[in-house]
């Protein structure tokens, strides 16, 4: 049995948390349960943040 090395641990954690965040789809069109848990993520604060920087140098 192969161990999963400490270099893709958090890939293993990081993958399944992005598609409960803000990256694919708006937060507030998920059921109340995935809203609460992607409102929590770090991952959709980065998200939004850069989505915003990005967003607002385009104009």
């Amino acid at each position: 049995m192969q161990c999963i090395g400490v270099d893709r641990q958090p890939a293993v954690l990081a993958v399944p948390f992005s598609f409960v965040s803000s990256a694919f789809v708006p937060v507030k069109s998920m059921p109340g349960v995935l809203e609460a848990f992607a409102n929590w993520q770090p991952l959709t604060f980065l998200v939004n943040s850069w989505r915003g920087l990005l967003l607002r140098a385009a104009d």
